[in-house]
């Protein structure tokens, strides 16, 4: 019984928190544009506004993309993948903490055997599980909550989230500050092409992961 008790308090949690977020306007943090304009008007505190609402918007679900354009371009290449990773840490943490002592249990009890494969897989190769889910593009909060169900150890997650969202950030991060152009012929910087080629290669990263491990193992 507890353990359906923590699992229904995590889901309220979560609700109850959007509809807080949404009743002092969060939602217009949602729309791209208006987080733009809404962040800038902090001025020098907008690195600190920014990171806040990142990190509560993708601990409730939110899809962290729309945080890495706007991030691009109010405050450029490096200073913006910063933000993104310190904002997309603190998400992490956050998420997995509630799903550890909330979930975990919950999803023990129904999933039994079939959670117990996951979990003999990341108390094994938890660092390297994590990093390549994270090198996959999939959902962050996804991958935030998911790992709190299993066993995989704090130490792995955290390591294999960090190291994990290095290069997508940085290769999303600088692909849409190249791409937040005012005129046409900017385009044609060779800035832009690297970014652009980064972009594409940066789908072959988790494969090229897998790959290393594997010889690794033989």
């Amino acid at each position: 019984m507890k353990q359906y008790i923590k699992a229904a308090l995590l889901v309220l949690l979560i609700i109850g928190a959007l509809f807080v977020f949404d009743a002092f306007g969060g939602s217009k943090y949602v729309d791209r544009d208006t987080l733009r304009e809404t962040i800038g008007a902090y001025g020098p505190l907008a690195p600190l506004a920014f990171i806040v609402v990142s990190a509560t918007a993708s601990t409730l679900l939110v899809p962290a993309s729309i945080f890495t354009v706007v991030a691009a371009i109010l405050f450029g290449g490096i200073f913006g993948f910063i933000y993104v990773i310190i904002g997309a840490m603190i998400a992490a943490i956050v998420s997995f903490w509630l799903s550890r002592h909330l979930g975990r249990d919950f999803a023990r009890h129904v999933a039994g055997k079939r959670l117990q494969k996951y979990d003999d897989l990341v108390q094994q190769h938890g660092f390297a599980t994590i990093l390549y889910l994270r090198l996959l593009y999939l959902p962050f909060p996804v991958v935030n909550y998911g790992a709190g169900l299993t066993k995989v150890s704090f130490r792995d997650y955290l390591f294999g989230t960090f190291i994990g969202v290095i290069p997508p950030t940085f290769i999303f991060v600088f692909f849409f500050s190249q791409v937040a152009v005012t005129q046409v012929s900017d385009l044609w910087r060779w800035q832009f092409f690297v970014s652009v080629a980064m972009f594409i290669g940066s789908f072959f990263i988790p494969t090229l992961v897998k790959k290393y491990y594997h010889l690794r193992e033989r």
